[in-house]
């Protein structure tokens, strides 16, 4: 089955391959096998980490002896830790020449006269025909897998992309090419065919563009719903490719209707801004605490230093907090108050404050998070406002400036990803606006109407997974979940709540999403799993 994309009432998005169970579906997997998938991948991860089998039979995943035992043993002692290889084999000579393998060679100068030609050479192909076009850059260079790639392309595909790598370089692709992705970098390469017939639909190639025709045409057809596949061939080209050019992204926003400026960022990287409209939403800021008036007050002020963004409100979402100062506190009317009575549940205390607000966006954020970007709410809100997304989230560091999260991802299992810590590529992907699987929800941003579509969260996983949960939800209803690593704050992490592992939250949501067995995650780069204390790449 092909990642696709639906034309919804919000657009056109990415349809993640999976069905959200309830635990008693018949075609939910048993608590008996959720357990076993959390076991076999704990262990998984202990034997990457380099620790001895017999531990884990001494002290099985989840048990308090395997919690005991992984404080004590420390630190990995596996040599996976300490380098960070090429992720692709390059195979490129100039020996070896290029089979085309029944595709169309499309070469595509910068000026529009050459691109008419590309158009008109199209224009004569026989329907069926592939076309793989390669742009000035690369004329005199055709890379090596092409044949393999057309061998390899589904009857039903409209484009078919790869991996692809070079001297210096390489390019992971996703199962599926992110619709909001595609406007930060040249998420699929070079290395793409594309069916005459689809081409001829499209248009063909944009003659006033130059070098940015061909991304905007692959950004057409990912608007227009056609359909790609990935191959799990790799292309080996002899250099690296061309520098990114803004026309196709500034084209793409015009179409869509969205109104943002757009930066360079690198050379083959933008920013996109998306602009607030003249009349600034009401945002209200929920911050849930028991207690710990430390990290509150810490966090309230530095939403009030550190937010140029006006119309806002602080609400302080109290889950039964007792000790005298924090009482003091909360009835002081410094803030306003929700109360969140009950035993700690995320969840529910998240749909409670939500519930009693009336403004028209949400921010959740946890007391101990640090605000230090003025800008923060206003480009977050900006994001959360467009029509086909539903829930935006920020880079978070720690307090040393170490990566904390630079989004989720499910790879086979929901876990943050970490720029330098367990990513440690600095490539497009990680530091890209991109969509994503999930983001955490020490900071979400979303619209209130768009939360109450799918009913918020999930009361079931009280203490974790409820904030992916819910953005898995959003992506079923039509809303596609954002991350930006231009906003960043500064997260404490586990001082809110400790280190609870809530075992009983791990099983549910393995049942929900059946994970390991039917769910893909289509925004992580298909060759990438997290099995330990880094990413690896699969063959």
């Amino acid at each position: 089955m092909l990642p696709s994309y639906a034309h919804g009432e919000h657009g056109v998005i990415v349809v993640i391959r999976a069905t959200r169970h309830n635990a008693g579906d018949p075609d939910a997997l048993s608590v008996e096998l959720a357990q076993k998938f959390w076991s076999a991948h704990q262990a998984h991860i202990q034997h990457n980490l380099g620790r001895p089998a017999f531990a884990l039979r001494l002290a099985p995943p989840g048990s308090l002896r395997y919690r005991g035992a992984r404080r004590i043993l420390g630190p990995s002692t596996s040599p996976l830790a300490t380098a960070w290889p090429n992720r692709l084999n390059e195979s490129w000579s100039p020996e070896r020449p290029p089979q085309l393998g029944g595709a169309l060679l499309g070469l595509l100068g910068d000026s529009a006269a050459s691109i008419e030609v590309t158009n008109e050479l199209v224009e004569t192909a026989g329907d069926g025909t592939w076309i793989f076009p390669i742009g000035q850059h690369d004329a005199n260079a055709c890379p090596i897998g092409l044949s393999e790639l057309v061998r390899s392309a589904p009857q039903n595909a409209d484009v078919v992309y790869c991996d692809e790598v070079a001297p210096g370089y390489e390019n992971l692709t996703p199962s599926a090419p992110g619709i909001h992705t595609m406007l930060s970098y040249s998420q699929l390469g070079r290395s793409v065919i594309i069916r005459r017939e689809v081409w001829r639909n499209a248009g063909g190639l944009d003659p006033t563009l130059g070098a940015a025709a061909l991304p905007d045409l692959l950004l057409r057809l990912v608007e227009s719903g056609a359909t790609f596949a990935r191959s799990n061939v790799v292309l080996s080209w002899s250099q690296p490719p061309a520098s990114l050019e803004l026309g196709a992204l500034e084209g793409a926003l015009v179409r869509r209707g969205i109104t943002a400026t757009v930066t360079p960022d690198t050379q083959r990287r933008a920013q996109w801004r998306v602009t607030l409209p003249a009349t600034q939403p009401t945002v209200d800021i929920l911050i849930p605490t028991r207690d710990r008036l430390d990290l509150l007050q810490q966090c309230i002020a530095s939403v009030r230093a550190n937010t140029t963004y006006e119309n806002y409100r602080i609400v302080v979402l109290d889950n039964d907090s007792s000790e005298p100062a924090t009482l003091e506190y909360l009835h002081s009317g410094d803030v306003a108050v929700t109360s969140c009575p009950g035993s700690f549940n995320y969840a529910r205390i998240i749909n409670r404050g939500v519930a009693a607000s009336a403004a028209e966006v949400i921010v959740t954020l946890n007391n101990d998070v640090i605000i230090t970007d003025p800008e923060w709410l206003s480009a977050l809100v900006g994001y959360a406002l467009l029509p086909d997304v539903g829930i935006v989230g920020p880079r978070l560091v720690t307090a040393e400036g170490t990566s904390d999260h630079d989004g989720i991802t499910i790879a086979p299992y929901p876990q943050h990803l970490q720029r330098g810590v367990n990513y440690g590529w600095d490539d497009e992907f990680v530091n890209s606006i991109r969509n994503v699987a999930a983001v955490t929800g020490a900071c979400q941003v979303f619209e209130r109407r768009k939360w109450n579509e799918v009913n918020g969260m999930d009361e079931t996983l009280a203490v974790t997974f409820n904030d992916v949960d819910v953005c898995l939800r959003m992506n079923l209803a039509g809303y596609e979940t954002l991350f930006t690593p231009y906003v960043e704050l500064i997260h404490i992490g586990k001082a809110s709540r400790g280190t609870k592992e809530a075992l009983d939250d791990h099983y549910r949501f393995i049942q929900y999403w059946n994970l390991g067995v039917t769910f893909d995650d289509p925004y992580c780069p298909a060759r990438l799993e997290l099995v330990g204390p880094r990413y690896s790449v699969r063959a």
